[in-house]
């Protein structure tokens, strides 16, 4: 098959997505071609070497956002970049590719380029665009009136173009039930779920004396949870357990698989507590090296964490978390049987091969579907 990839993401777990689609499709030995913006950040897991052709477009939108720049920012996101996206369907449409997977763009979520392809397209929604439908992100009401209004005004219309891009996918697919649920509501159209995986061959338990090390995953900001892990960490008294904080967006830093697999497998525990988590690739990767999960009872934490099983789901309430930690920690039989189950539920359930596979199946279902159509 020849298949079209299009994308603008940053470090994390949604870049991962694409690498491992990208790679396993190379491997089947189809066709890829990659569409993206040249100022798309390829430091981390840079897919180019899987592709026959690399197509990048200038997008120049204004990095600074302050004062009028950030109206010019605004105005080219909404306006510039859907001329720019009308020019890369057009350009991806002459190919003649079987399917076009498209993934969000950070500028817009659901990317314009939906809108325009004419090419049989599969959107995999990451998530929703959080700041147009979560009350945690509105728009605070001390703001000026005159800057509240522009907000509000800015942001209703990013909500249409989100939906309206999203809607234009002949399929949409999510890594949750969390996620597909959010779809249906938000964007009145199904959904289907394809799980992600883990790659068990660099991520597994590695030989090492395990450290006090409690390992978090994500930016230091609300959002992620950072603030109350480290308020978790900062209460457990005498304790000489440190937070080890990994951001895949410091770009002083260069993470490789085989070096994250060896954090993961260094730490004594993995904390998820991001608000409202889409999925948590770090969950599962995680447990397939052998470090059990301590989430929040929320989000996606629940489709991939087995309360007391493989991990614990809680509230989030600093009380419980310390204690499940203490616990861990002075019960070294519960920790290994964790350990072991938590590896073993990752190689049942959560691999690459099987998410392409997958893939594949929803590739000749929107190729059939639109075959229907004509």
């Amino acid at each position: 098959m020849k298949i079209a990839f299009f994308y603008n993401l940053s470090p994390g777990g949604a870049k991962r997505v694409v690498f491992e689609e990208i790679k396993y499709f190379a491997s089947k030995g189809h066709e890829i071609d990659i569409y993206r913006y040249s100022e798309t950040d390829e430091s981390f897991l840079c897919p180019d070497r899987y592709a026959q052709k690399i197509n990048t477009y200038k997008a120049l939108l204004t990095k600074n956002k302050k004062g009028f720049n950030r109206f010019l920012h605004d105005l080219n996101v909404l306006v510039k970049l859907a001329l720019i996206s009308k020019n890369i369907s057009s350009d991806i449409d002459k190919e003649k590719y079987d399917t076009v997977i498209v993934h969000p763009d950070n500028y817009t979520q659901a990317p314009f380029v939906l809108q325009f392809l004419k090419t049989p397209s599969i959107y995999f929604c990451e998530e929703l665009l959080r700041s147009s439908y979560e009350k945690k992100f509105d728009v605070h009401k001390s703001l000026p009136i005159h800057k509240y209004i522009y907000e509000k005004t800015v942001r209703m219309i990013k909500k249409y173009n989100d939906r309206k891009n999203a809607r234009s996918a002949d399929i949409i697919l999510t890594a949750s039930e969390f996620i597909r649920d959010k779809v249906k509501f938000a964007y009145e159209k199904d959904a289907f779920i394809n799980r992600l995986g883990v790659d068990e061959n660099i991520f597994c338990k590695r030989k090492n004396k395990k450290s006090n090390n409690l390992l978090f995953i994500g930016q230091k900001e609300l959002v992620t949870g950072y603030y109350f892990a480290k308020y978790v960490v900062n209460k457990i008294s005498g304790s000489k357990f440190k937070l080890k904080v990994i951001d895949f967006k410091d770009n002083k830093l260069r993470y490789t698989d085989e070096r994250l697999s060896q954090i993961y497998s260094d730490a004594f525990l993995t904390l998820c507590v991001a608000y409202d988590e889409p999925f948590g690739l770090s969950s599962i990767e995680s447990m397939s090296c052998g470090t059990p999960v301590i989430a929040v009872n929320e989000g996606g934490y629940h489709e991939s964490v087995i309360n007391n099983v493989n991990g614990y789901l809680l509230k989030r309430d600093g009380n419980e978390f310390i204690e499940k930690i203490i616990k861990l920690k002075e019960n070294n039989n519960l920790y290994r049987k964790m350990s072991d189950k938590g590896i073993l539920n990752i190689r049942k359930y959560w691999n690459w091969e099987d998410h392409g596979e997958r893939l594949i199946g929803f590739i000749k279902k929107v190729n059939k579907n639109n075959i229907n159509k004509d």
